[in-house]
């Protein structure tokens, strides 16, 4: 039987990004669940409780006299995806793979949002989408930033 070689820094990545992930779905989704049995479904809610039109909340919050609830919606939902578009981008170096990371992103706060509203523990908001695509895209844009600066030295 053959051994097979392992490469420190792909499983290094690979676990960072696994952590990530899991870190991030505590935060956004079972922010409010402690226990697995604290879960409860939500299936009545009405889905004129998402929020389908953008931009609303983000200028609710920026005209609300407390900033930090703006701050942390716009630049928070920003820099929670940054990490992803990098960490998937260093998984996978494929060139045309950029476009991928970003559905896969889309697709991640996609669950997310939804996840929320079926559990109650968040809101549905479609600028929350959009800001965690823009997170994505930073973080890939970011990584061939980085990976073109490491091909110059």
């Amino acid at each position: 039987m053959k051994r097979r070689k392992i490469q420190l820094l792909p499983e290094l990545k690979l676990l960072l990004f696994v952590f990530y992930i899991a870190l991030l779905v505590s935060l956004t989704v079972l922010r409010h669940i402690y226990y697995p049995w604290q879960m409860q479904l939500h299936l009545q809610r009405p889905l004129s409780q998402i929020n389908l039109t953008p931009f609303v909340e983000t200028f609710k919050l920026r005209q609300a006299p407390a900033q930090i609830d703006y701050w942390y919606n716009f630049y928070g939902n920003i820099a929670w995806f940054i990490p992803f578009g990098l960490l998937r981008r260093s998984l996978t170096q494929r060139k045309g793979d950029w476009l991928i990371t970003i559905i896969e992103g889309a697709l991640l706060s996609l669950c997310i949002e939804s996840a929320q509203f079926v559990l109650g523990t968040g809101m549905a908001d479609i600028d929350d989408l959009m800001f965690n695509t823009l997170g994505v895209m930073i973080g890939v844009l970011l990584y061939q930033v980085l990976q073109h600066a490491k091909r110059k030295h």
